[in-house]
């Protein structure tokens, strides 16, 4: 690749049939330097677009840098955004990464991004959030929260020994404040790190398996499923991997809560540290 760069000629096709999913991750993260530099490929955000569902974690995080810190990919960025290509969550636009399109000096960069997003946060699911709210008010009983932790939580998440590590560790949450927590279980798709998208793996063999991906390499990659049991798939066997951007943690486990019970959860979740 590095030897191919040296030449004039365009790459695109070249790093078009690279990214896909069966290539090693070591080859996507190559073409993602040498589509850095912008010299070796026509329309850079065409070719990342096109493959962003199956660029693995690591791989996608770079895209996700290269079009939005390379100011003339912004509005391919904002249309990617617009029409559902890329979803805002799985960018993880945190403040520093939204205010790179709301601070633009270009006015039509900076009211597309205020149409998306504001300098607060990203709601995604603000009726639902809404409708929780009265929680706020509510006084939680950490004890009551902690059988709520072990019925929806504990097969993704890990506090101290308890629970399975599949998505982040929860113990840190004590220093969140109850809004704040709200908006991480009702809204998880607002804001998710590429290490915790859900991908799902189909194999040669027929078989489809949905989790994290905990390790990508040339020889295969391997899953974190839901309870924390793992899947090692060769390469060789994949016959198509993608992510839907979203998290993997799944959106409406407030369906089953009443307003007592998030407030339950919340007061547990604060109480460990």
């Amino acid at each position: 690749l590095n030897l191919l760069a040296l030449s004039d000629q365009d790459l695109s096709a070249t790093y078009r049939e690279i990214l896909a999913a069966t290539s090693p991750p070591a080859l996507q993260i190559a073409v993602m330097n040498l589509l850095d530099d912008g010299t070796t490929a026509e329309n850079v955000p065409a070719i990342l677009c096109a493959h962003w569902s199956e660029l693995g974690p690591t791989a996608k995080q770079m895209a996700g840098d290269i079009l939005l810190y390379t100011q003339y990919y912004q509005k391919d960025l904002l249309a990617a955004f617009e029409n559902g290509t890329i979803s805002l969550g799985e960018m993880n636009m945190h403040l520093e990464r939204r205010r790179e399109l709301l601070f633009s000096e270009d006015p039509e960069i900076k009211s597309r991004a205020e149409a998306l997003f504001d300098d607060s946060r990203i709601l995604q699911r603000a009726e639902a959030i809404e409708a929780m709210m009265p929680m706020v008010d509510l006084q939680g009983i950490a004890k009551a929260g902690e059988s709520v932790y072990t019925r929806l939580c504990s097969q993704c998440h890990q506090i101290g020994n308890a629970g399975h590590e599949v998505g982040p560790d929860l113990s840190g949450s004590f220093h969140k404040s109850k809004q704040a927590l709200l908006h991480d279980i009702v809204d998880p798709n607002s804001g998710c790190e590429t290490s915790y998208l859900s991908y799902v793996v189909r194999t040669t063999d027929g078989d489809t398996y949905s989790g994290i991906v905990s390790n990508d390499d040339s020889d295969g990659v391997t899953l974190i499923l839901q309870g924390g049991a793992e899947k090692h798939i060769r390469r060789s066997s994949i016959s198509e991997m993608k992510t839907s951007g979203i998290s993997f943690m799944p959106e409406g486990l407030e369906a089953s809560m009443s307003h007592q019970d998030m407030a339950d959860l919340v007061a547990f979740l604060q109480a460990v540290d």
